[in-house]
């Protein structure tokens, strides 16, 4: 399975249902499909819902970091706009004439 795919399945596991209400799955033949037909992965890139499924199944609602002055690990809410950079940088990465798949990859290397 391709980083694409699995980025597409996570967003799935995050609640993602596709655009205009289109139910979105990995069909057994590793494509996405809505409703029998295939989709365009191109739309999904660019909508902030997926982005925002993405984030939950990859837990960016939450971030860890260090009090240095307690030296404890505490989890705190990271604000809404963490989709929305995540978003923004591969939008950033495809400008750069580089593909999805490779920052997927990163996606996936970086969260598990």
């Amino acid at each position: 399975m391709t980083y694409t795919q699995q980025i597409i399945k996570k967003a799935i596991a995050g609640g993602y249902k596709g655009y205009e209400n289109c139910e979105v799955y990995l069909g057994d033949d590793g494509n996405i499909y809505t409703f029998g037909e295939p989709l365009i992965e191109e739309k999904l890139f660019l909508d902030p819902k997926f982005w925002q499924a993405l984030g939950k199944s990859l837990n960016w609602s939450n971030a860890k970091y260090t009090d240095e002055e307690k030296g404890l690990a505490k989890r705190i809410p990271v604000p809404e706009y963490t989709w929305r950079e995540q978003q923004h940088k591969f939008l950033d990465h495809i400008q750069e004439n580089k593909d999805p798949e490779s920052r997927f990859k990163i996606l996936i290397d970086n969260n598990g």
